[in-house]
């Protein structure tokens, strides 16, 4: 069952992360998506202005990444830290935690912790150091700990300068994708931190997001 779920959440991650990218980068309507057979017409995600209303009840029946959704399509990440952090300014504290958590997760599930700081979400990793240490998962936070010590140097927030960083250290992830792979309660210990900061997670306001 474990499995089953983390499929599911993993699979959901990764999918919305590339949505994001795209409408991110200003294409907002018509992604298409690769057809099975030429003779299919592929389907198309509209992006469309929404309501959105994330309460009580949102909460306690979902998952930390449904909860989050409104901060998806609000916050980017693409465009510097001074428009990622503009952009989060207007969510609390716990509700970028758990966006940050959920971007690295998507982002080491698809490729590994080399895929997550080459690309734009690398921004994101000292909100996931402190994010660790927020819902007080220890075992995530020492694996990245010791990765962030194996770096041996403060990463930019610059994608470009992150990347020549990484290119003259040439590190090997590996063994810190392997242990965070083997964790196996991520989703409970976020769900928990969430229930206790409740309605830090509220939110009702119109978003521009999938038509799903």
């Amino acid at each position: 069952m474990f499995f089953r779920k983390r499929a599911v959440t993993i699979a959901a991650s990764v999918l919305v992360s590339v949505i994001v990218a795209v409408a991110m980068s200003g294409c907002h309507a018509n992604i298409a998506v690769q057809p099975s057979s030429p003779s299919t017409q592929p389907p198309k995600i509209t992006m469309t202005n929404q309501h959105v209303y994330i309460g009580h009840d949102e909460i306690v029946s979902g998952y930390p990444f449904g909860i989050i959704d409104p901060i998806w399509w609000i916050v980017s990440i693409y465009d510097g830290a001074e428009k990622y952090n503009e952009d989060l300014s207007v969510f609390s504290l716990p509700q970028r935690y758990i966006f940050a958590i959920d971007w690295y997760a998507a982002e080491v599930y698809n490729g590994g912790h080399e895929q997550f700081f080459y690309n734009s979400t690398g921004i994101v990793y000292p909100d996931v150091l402190q994010a660790f240490k927020e819902i007080g998962h220890a075992e995530a936070l020492a694996n990245f700990e010791e990765l962030l010590n194996s770096i041996g140097e403060p990463l930019s927030l610059d994608r470009a300068q992150r990347m020549a960083q990484l290119d003259k250290l040439e590190l090997d992830f590996w063994q810190f994708d392997e242990a965070f792979y083997d964790i196996r309660d991520l989703d409970e210990v976020m769900m928990a931190y969430i229930l206790a900061h409740e309605t830090d997670f509220y939110f009702d306001g119109d978003v521009t997001r999938p038509n799903w």
